[in-house]
């Protein structure tokens, strides 16, 4: 619960990086910062945790298609 207003905490202040309620971004301690609802957030990280994962699976990828290539330069 939030101790400011008494309401359930249903959003993340990026700012602050804490659980707030909904009155604290319009009337409270965190009006102007950055809000998500924790659902909403949690669906950007795992985005963008997959698009990370992609990206590492293909760095990886390609380095080992360059240690292959090295390795038939090295044994002409």
């Amino acid at each position: 619960m939030c101790l400011e207003h008494n309401r359930y905490r249903d959003l993340i202040c990026i700012d602050c990086k804490q659980a707030i309620c909904e009155t604290c971004p319009l009337f409270g301690s965190h009006k102007g910062h950055t809000v998500y609802f924790m659902k909403e957030l949690m669906d950007i990280i795992q985005k963008r945790t997959e698009i990370l994962m992609n990206t590492f699976q293909n760095v990886e990828n390609y380095c080992d298609e360059m240690g292959e290539n090295l390795k038939i330069n090295d044994s002409m």
